[in-house]
């Protein structure tokens, strides 16, 4: 199964954005947790272990995924990124093995690409499939 990534923000950093989350998913659809981990910025790997980090997305696979918005500030980039996984219903939102997914993502350049340092859900989110 492939994953479906979009970039509907409009943006200049939109398709660099989407192209990075599109690593990154492809990563944990893969188990290669190595290549996602190396997306989280320094900061954000110091809130997760890289076993911490593996073992929460070892169930997980990333169906969908949509760049709605993405706002320039300074030096960091905040996008709108909607995504739909499906999981082990422990791995899920209140045990849902489906889960539609609304999420704030703070990003930090890293050369042409994009490193993740923060992620927020939306109220709500995640919601079940």
């Amino acid at each position: 199964m492939s994953i479906s990534i979009n970039d509907q923000s409009g943006s200049p950093d939109g398709p660099s954005i989407a192209e990075m989350f599109a690593t990154y998913a492809s990563g944990i659809n893969t188990s290669n947790y190595t290549s996602a981990y190396a997306l989280l910025s320094p900061h954000a790997q110091t809130l997760s272990s890289f076993d911490a980090f593996s073992q929460g997305e070892a169930s997980s696979y990333i169906v969908t995924l949509s760049v709605s918005a993405v706002t320039h500030t300074g030096t960091q980039d905040s996008a709108e990124v909607a995504f739909t996984s499906v999981q082990d219903p422990a791995a899920g939102g209140t045990g849902q093995t489906c889960s539609n997914w609304s999420m704030t993502y703070t990003l930090i350049p890293d050369g042409a690409s994009w490193l993740i340092d923060t992620a927020s859900p939306h109220p709500g989110s995640p919601a079940p499939c």
